[in-house]
């Protein structure tokens, strides 16, 4: 038996916990995007969603507050107020007297989204960017990507991928355990999602959110650099 909790206001949640009887959630997943859509929902700004992305609001300003606010400090407390509602396996007195779980991350995504001018050109646009960028994968331009030393003892393959899904096309590039991911979103932008599963790739080891520890900056700052422009495109 398993227990599924989910955070939810309206139909579109943004926290999913997973536990079963007794233990403490196992996983949780935490999408920013959908938090600062339900904030501006909850605040009465407008907005123009792109799946669970935000394409345009009436204040811009207002939506990197948001962002910037979601901070350590109310991650950790919205997953302490879930272990007081779910099976717990440490008693009143166990916690009184410290006993507790901590929260390490098991996997981090950044993301940059591009919102182009002209979107009915964006699909060939990005075409194009897959044709002049399929030696990213490149040991040589992959160190430049994350600016990491690569050595022939370095773990892991080094290639470029072109996958499809449906009618999608995206551009993959890999180090060790971390993937970035470029694609024509939903017809309206560039979306470029770099994904972390391990840490010490990077050398910053596992971070926790004890003491109102944050995301190392180390890692947001390995995110691939724009191809192909600014963050609007005038194709």
């Amino acid at each position: 038996m398993r227990w599924i909790a989910t955070s939810a206001r309206s139909s579109s949640s943004f926290l999913h916990l997973l536990s079963v009887p007794c233990q403490p959630p196992r996983k949780r997943g935490l999408n920013g995007h959908e938090y600062a859509k339900r904030q501006l929902a909850r605040k009465g700004i407008p907005f123009e969603a792109l799946d669970n992305g935000i394409l345009s609001c009436a204040e811009p300003a207002r939506v990197q507050h948001i962002c910037d606010d979601l901070s350590a400090e109310k991650i950790d407390g919205l997953l302490r107020k879930w272990l007081r509602l779910l099976p717990h396996p440490f008693t009143g007195a166990d916690r009184a007297a410290g006993y507790r779980y901590d929260i390490s991350i098991l996997q981090a995504e950044f993301s940059l989204t591009q919102v182009l001018d002209r979107p009915v050109h964006g699909r060939l646009f990005f075409e194009q960017v897959i044709r002049e960028n399929l030696d990213l994968g490149r040991p040589e331009e992959v160190r430049l990507i994350f600016n990491r030393k690569i050595t022939r003892r370095t773990p892991g393959s080094f290639r470029t991928r072109v996958v499809t899904q449906d009618v999608t096309p995206s551009l993959n590039i890999y180090y060790k355990n971390t993937r970035i991911k470029q694609y024509h979103k939903e017809s309206r932008a560039l979306r470029t999602e770099t994904t972390i599963n391990n840490t010490y790739d990077f050398g910053i080891g596992n971070p926790r959110f004890r003491g109102g520890c944050t995301i190392s900056p180390s890692c947001a700052r390995s995110a691939l650099p724009p191809i192909g422009g600014s963050s609007k495109s005038n194709v």
